[in-house]
């Protein structure tokens, strides 16, 4: 590590780079970890393990998002002159509160993992839940570190622990779930949730071996105050993340209440469903990589009063985000089928197929939607990040109960209404986000852009779906060449992106990142 401030900031847009590709990698070492543990446990279990991880995730997504954001805030607001001393005080002295509120947080998981049980109508549920209350402290301690190295823009070490974590997840999740099965003969979701809380525990002392143990320097923060911003950013961050997994809650409960399904079993149609989550999600993990660059740039032009800049870097984001969002809902509609045939199996693929292109654009709706709330929050608003996730979060409750009203004919029924009642949800909630950030930051994408990338994205999806059936793999090749042709060719016919522009952006890549 550097041992000034100065020598950090010059390092931050490599490391900018660094987090981005750890992104990439992050999500792809989620995907295949959900391939994996389909394979090894099955349609069925693997649908319960999903409902029990849905739980969790949310808990931990509060606990690292608000946590993160919270600590980074503390240090960067630092003087420009200090070093890693008051860094590490910083650090330590959020630590000397996130360890009695990482007990707390556990025994309140602990405590109530039986509604989870009740509200799903499924007892097998309750094991995996008390395995993962070791996953829920440890998040609470490690969340803090990663905020420390956020704040002072020592991205490249913030990649390697999202690298590290990523893999011994994973190892963690499918390693387990097989020994219990095949060597142990025990319950193959227990034996997953068991590795996950293995990791997460060995993942604590490895964030702070890389923060570092050298001297600190007493930094003066009021505890309360730092609670205080923990429970606000907390809240939007419940709410949001609740809007994020809700929907495959809610379909768990309905579909154990529908008479049995002669396609499937209820826990195989939660399997289907988070199938098509896999995919539908995939936009809004990589593009958690820009929030986490913006953040702290935004929120230092904000606390510095610099209207101008918070508005170009608003414009500048957004402007990327619209862009990168676009050619990956292009990718993932055009694929869709294959690409849930190969990796879940031909029932996925032949109930999933519809509900996923329903879901990759309430899910972009999503993806807008996330990114917003982090420039919400980096400029100060984070009462209204949650009250913004709240009222997200109503409109989707609502419409999966309307949708658990209208089906009559089974699983099918149900997950297909469910997808559309709960993307026209998020479309919604993104119009309400938008009028917010463009009233908070003076700034959001160019109209022209947004039309723009809806031209490319439409024209990329209708190609695609004349397509005729082939094989698979075949189809993974022509249907990913056609997709990002047709997306591309319409940005550059149109003048959006430029070949010196696209030119640029490789090389910037490239020397940024090596």
């Amino acid at each position: 590590m550097s041992s000034t401030r100065g020598a950090i900031a010059r390092g931050a847009g490599k490391g900018g780079a660094i987090v981005l590709l750890a992104k990439v990698y992050f999500v792809v070492v989620g995907f295949a970890q959900q391939v994996l543990l389909r394979n090894v446990l099955g349609l069925e279990i693997y649908g319960r393990l999903s409902l029990a991880l849905l739980v969790v995730n949310v808990v931990n997504n509060v606990v690292v998002s608000s946590s993160t954001q919270g600590t980074s805030r503390i240090v960067a607001g630092l003087p420009e002159d200090d070093d890693l001393r008051g860094a590490r005080g910083a650090l330590f002295g959020v630590l000397r509160i996130h360890l009695p509120l990482a007990a707390a947080l556990a025994a309140i998981f602990l405590a109530l993992g039986w509604l989870v049980v009740a509200f799903e109508h499924n007892p097998a549920l309750a094991m995996p839940l008390r395995v993962l209350t070791v996953v829920v402290a440890s998040y609470a301690i490690y969340a803090p570190v990663i905020g420390a190295l956020n704040g002072l823009r020592l991205f490249r070490s913030q990649a390697i622990l999202d690298v590290l974590f990523a893999t011994l997840r994973t190892l963690g999740l499918v390693i387990g779930a097989w020994a219990f099965i095949h060597v142990f003969g025990a319950r193959g979701e227990v034996g997953a949730v068991s590795g996950f809380a293995t990791a997460a525990v060995l993942i604590v002392p490895c964030s702070l071996f890389i923060f570092g143990f050298g001297a600190s320097t007493r930094t003066t923060f009021s505890a309360k105050s730092h609670l205080s911003m923990l429970l606000a950013l907390g809240a939007g961050q419940f709410f949001s993340n609740a809007l994020m997994q809700g929907d495959l809650l809610l379909f768990g409960r309905f579909v154990h209440q529908l008479p049995a399904d002669p396609a499937l079993k209820a826990d195989e149609w939660v399997g289907v469903y988070r199938a098509c989550q896999t995919f539908a999600f995939l936009p809004y993990q990589l593009l958690l990589g820009v929030a986490q660059i913006l953040f702290p740039l935004v929120a230092k032009a904000y606390a510095e009063r610099d209207t101008a800049r918070v508005r170009e870097l608003t414009e500048r984001g957004f402007r990327a985000t619209w862009l990168t969002l676009g050619l990956l809902v292009s990718g993932l509609f055009a694929l869709r089928a294959p690409l849930l045939r190969i990796a879940f199996g031909e029932a996925a693929a032949t109930f999933g197929t519809r509900p996923l292109g329903v879901l990759l654009f309430g899910q972009a709706m999503f993806a807008l939607f996330g990114v917003s709330l982090s420039v919400l929050a980096s400029v100060g608003k984070e009462r209204e990040t949650a009250l913004t996730s709240a009222g997200a979060l109503a409109l989707v409750v609502g419409a999966s109960f309307a949708a658990r009203a209208s089906a009559t004919t089974g699983g099918e029924d149900l997950i297909l209404r469910t997808t559309i009642a709960v993307s026209l949800a998020l479309f919604a909630s993104f119009l309400v986000v938008t009028l917010r950030i463009i009233r908070a930051t003076g700034g959001y994408v160019p109209l022209k852009t947004a039309l723009r990338t809806i031209l490319a994205v439409a024209i990329a999806a209708g190609l695609s779906a004349l397509l005729p059936t082939m094989h698979p793999i075949l189809a993974l090749v022509v249907r990913s060449a056609l997709a990002f042709v047709s997306y591309a060719g319409i940005l550059m016919l149109s003048g959006e992106v430029t070949r010196d522009e696209i030119r640029r952006a490789v090389t910037s890549i490239r020397s940024r990142a090596f």
